[in-house]
């Protein structure tokens, strides 16, 4: 498993320390989208992950607020990120997220874990996203391997043709029951 400096407390923290300089910088509440190995983490399903993934596109304000707190910690400067928006799936409505985290001007929101299933399926970057997509099938509410597959193609019409893909998904939900 990838081992990062984000855990979930850290990531808590960082995320307290840009809702507190947003706070000082303007009225306005703020909405991050969090997805990947940050919602693994959030979520208690991976220890941690090297940066904080949003598929929220990042204002000005919220760039300066996450540089301000790279700098205090020492973070990477884009430790928090918009990097994710390009595996924004289709379908997917910000009401349908679950409330991760609230301050007077930020709202952390998590998708519906079946979400960040397909977005790691079209990601497909090696170990780490299988990994992750076997810990996330249990708690995922697909009724089978089709319906995952169902939800991929309704994301992502324009993924590319994948022979494979439903063999792929059922070998995932056999690995994810030797978890349970």
């Amino acid at each position: 498993m990838i081992e990062g400096l984000f855990d979930k407390t850290t990531i808590k923290a960082a995320l307290t320390a840009v809702a507190t300089r947003l706070k000082s910088q303007d009225a306005q509440t703020h909405v991050l989208v969090i997805v990947g190995g940050s919602f693994m983490a959030l979520s208690d399903l991976r220890s941690s992950t090297q940066d904080v993934d949003t598929l929220t596109r990042l204002t000005a304000t919220l760039r300066k607020a996450v540089s301000d707190v790279a700098i205090e910690y020492g973070y990477e400067p884009d430790w928090l990120n918009d990097h994710a928006a390009a595996y924004l799936p289709q379908g997917l409505r910000e009401q349908d997220c679950t409330l991760l985290a609230e301050y007077p001007s930020l709202r952390v929101l998590g998708p519906p874990p079946n979400f960040v299933f397909i977005m790691k399926l079209y990601a497909a970057r090696g170990e780490v996203d299988h990994s992750d997509m076997v810990r996330l099938w249990p708690i995922c509410n697909f009724t089978s391997v089709a319906d995952a597959i169902d939800l991929y193609w309704s994301a992502y019409p324009h993924a590319p043709d994948d022979e494979h893909l439903a063999t792929y998904v059922d070998q995932i939900a056999r690995e994810a029951t030797t978890l349970m």
